[in-house]
């Protein structure tokens, strides 16, 4: 039996030569025990594919073999750092070249965002992916990026539900322009106004107690109260000649506004609580935002993982082919179809 070796040297270069092997079939004449040797003008053989530096003496098969398991032994234990100190140096390695990552992470101002949270990111996602020179890795990069971007868009529907929730904090009662602005509308106008609000109708029982107050001290109502009390409450103040009866009428005022505060705090927290339950999703506008920004990270988060993983399974296609001359060989014709593409 004869072997014939042929290299197209006119259609390919040197380094991307693919080696086809021609068996022809056994001769009748020759005995199936017999040792075949390979033709002494044969230029590229199977031990220069398996091992170029095959010991004297020593099998090519069985070399190969041993080099194939120590190689895979050898990744196995190749899984990259452990601890997480040398997780976070790895992490940094992209900062430090001045690849994907350098720019991303907000470093000042009050948005300031987490190296320390993006790095360990990094550390998890190549401890995950492990990958195996410059391409891989920047596309592990794009990874984290991507999610990085992800993280940013919850914090700002975050940010936006804060806002709209976030209620104004008024003082317990009014203030000395409002009750000026309640003062120039028509009094029956001002009457329902400060009988509209809580804080309304806590300043008019600060102003009853304050008549009370003078009834107990002069005997009875001072003139810029019993003024202000006629126009917004009923009865007569102006009257001193009975103490006992302007203290019971005041009295009666004061009961019945206190129980209207009640139910008007009641109706102004069940308010307040609808607009926070309204508040918990963003305005349209702001989920509109979100939502293309988001669409367009993960649409490239997605193509970015098919490629890498892609990428890593030729290469681990290429290591398994490492084993069987005619699918190395298959494999660099695969690849240098690709290449050409």
């Amino acid at each position: 039996m004869t072997d014939e070796v042929m290299l197209n040297d006119a259609s390919l270069d040197e380094s991307r030569a693919v080696a086809v092997y021609e068996i022809t079939a056994p001769d009748e004449s020759t005995a199936p025990d017999e040792s075949i040797a390979p033709d002494e003008s044969t230029t590229l053989n199977e031990s220069t594919v398996l091992n170029e530096t095959t010991a004297p003496g020593e099998s090519t098969e069985g070399t190969s073999q041993k080099k194939i398991e120590a190689n895979r032994r050898n990744a196995r234990l190749s899984t990259g750092p452990k601890s997480p100190e040398g997780k976070k140096i790895v992490a940094g390695n992209a900062r430090k070249h001045g690849l994907l990552a350098r720019n991303l992470v907000i470093a000042s101002g009050d948005g300031a965002e987490d190296q320390e949270e993006f790095d360990n990111l990094m550390a998890e996602m190549r401890d995950y992916y492990k990958p195996l020179g410059i391409a891989e890795d920047l596309l592990v990069q794009e990874l984290v990026n991507s999610i990085w971007r992800t993280a940013r868009a919850l914090r700002c529907e975050r940010g936006e539900i804060m806002l709209g929730s976030t209620m104004s904090t008024e003082e317990p009662t009014l203030s000395e322009v409002e009750v000026s602005m309640i003062a120039q509308q028509p009094h029956n106008e001002g009457r329902e106004t400060l009988r509209a609000t809580s804080r309304g109708l806590t300043y008019l029982l600060e102003r009853i107690e304050q008549a009370k107050d003078d009834v107990a001290t002069v005997g009875s109502v001072r003139p810029d109260n019993s003024r202000w009390l006629s126009l917004y409450l009923e009865g007569y103040w102006e009257d001193g000649s009975n103490k006992r009866a302007l203290l019971t009428a005041l009295e009666k005022h004061t009961q019945e506004l206190n129980r209207l505060k009640l139910e008007t705090e009641e109706r102004e927290l069940q308010q307040r609580n609808a607009r926070l339950d309204s508040s918990a999703i963003p305005s349209r506008e702001t989920l509109d935002r979100i939502h293309r920004y988001e669409t367009a990270n993960v649409r490239h988060r997605y193509k970015v993982e098919a490629r890498l993983e892609r990428l890593q399974a030729q290469r681990k296609e290429n290591a398994k082919a490492m084993g069987h001359p005619a699918a190395m060989m298959k494999a660099r014709a695969s690849n240098f179809t690709e290449q050409s593409q």
